[in-house]
């Protein structure tokens, strides 16, 4: 009779449970654009202190389950600044997002984004005939220091005292590379005529979106579409 009892007890409880989790959850949808209410696609839509995230449509709707009935949902794409907007299980949203600056750079890793001065970016018409998409920087930024040892370049950022090889004679002083929103840690096969921008990243706010694999400076490549 007790495990009768008990046995009862549990299901109810667990009916509970569940009754609770399906009432917390919630669907939340709505849709992001421009401030000239241009619909928005592919921005990354982060529900902010979870690793759940989703991306806009072509016109810009979105929805994305959260295991709660409210929160903060935090809007990321490149060219416009970060937006953060609270909703509830009856939420039913209309985002606008800020564009950045005209004279900065935006650049995002997919789940956060950074601005860099124009200052630190060279364009194609700026850039040099060469082979190698590294030779470009030579001379071109403060603070990076160029190496050509046989046609091999070693790139050296932020002032680090000397060029350091790891396991396998691998150069742990290079800086991380990222084309078109893709970290690659090597672009000797990337062809120079492609390329329309290339940006530099060596402060510490600004690389700390890539985390430790930014602590060399991150080199922002953007290649024509």
């Amino acid at each position: 009779m007790k495990r009768t009892y008990y046995a009862i007890i549990l299901n109810i409880a667990g009916l509970i449970a569940l009754s609770n989790l399906a009432f917390a959850q919630a669907v939340i949808k709505g849709n992001v654009a421009s401030q000239d209410g241009e619909p928005l696609k592919e921005v990354l839509i982060k529900i902010k202190g979870t690793d759940l995230q989703t991306r806009s449509a072509a016109d810009g709707t979105f929805s994305i389950e959260s295991p709660k009935s409210k929160g903060t949902l935090v809007f990321v794409t490149p060219g416009y600044k970060d937006t953060q907007k609270k909703f509830n299980s009856k939420s039913d949203l209309v985002v606008f997002l800020n564009g950045s600056n005209p004279s900065e750079t935006t650049v995002s890793n997919g789940y956060t984004s950074t601005s860099l001065s124009a200052s630190k970016s060279i364009s194609k018409d700026d850039m040099k005939k060469s082979s190698d998409v590294r030779e470009q920087l030579q001379g071109r930024f403060p603070g990076v220091i160029v190496s050509n040892d046989n046609g091999t370049f070693r790139i050296r950022v932020r002032g680090v005292s000397s060029f350091n090889s790891g396991k396998n004679g691998e150069n742990t002083t290079e800086p991380l590379y990222v084309v078109d929103g893709i970290s690659m840690d090597d672009v000797s096969s990337l062809n120079p005529n492609s390329i329309s921008k290339i940006s530099v990243l060596k402060d510490a706010a600004e690389t700390s979106i890539y985390g430790t694999r930014g602590a060399n400076g991150v080199i922002v490549i953007t290649t024509q579409k």
